[in-house]
């Protein structure tokens, strides 16, 4: 390959230079409103919707142990992490 065409494909045509994953997604994303998910070796783009982002966002959990709080404890425990994580559910 000669040494034009290695500088004309790494420069990017839009001049974005040398982004990573991370930066060329969100990029992307804005150009075109949409967001990925991440899959085993690849990534799905959808149109950014609350609906899509719902539907199509990894969940993550944790299991946290609380003993010896009443249920009024507990209530007031899982509304705090729902606020603090903004959980929907």
């Amino acid at each position: 390959m000669s040494r034009w065409t290695q500088r004309s494909r790494s420069s990017g045509s839009a001049g974005f230079g040398y982004a990573g994953f991370e930066q060329a997604a969100r990029i992307v994303g804005m150009v075109t409103a949409s967001f990925y998910v991440p899959r085993m070796r690849t990534a799905r783009w959808r149109r950014d919707t609350r609906e899509n982002r719902l539907k199509f966002t990894p969940l993550e959990f944790e299991t946290v142990y609380f003993s010896g709080l009443s249920a009024t404890e507990l209530t007031d425990v899982v509304n705090l992490a729902k606020n603090v994580f903004n959980a929907q559910q």
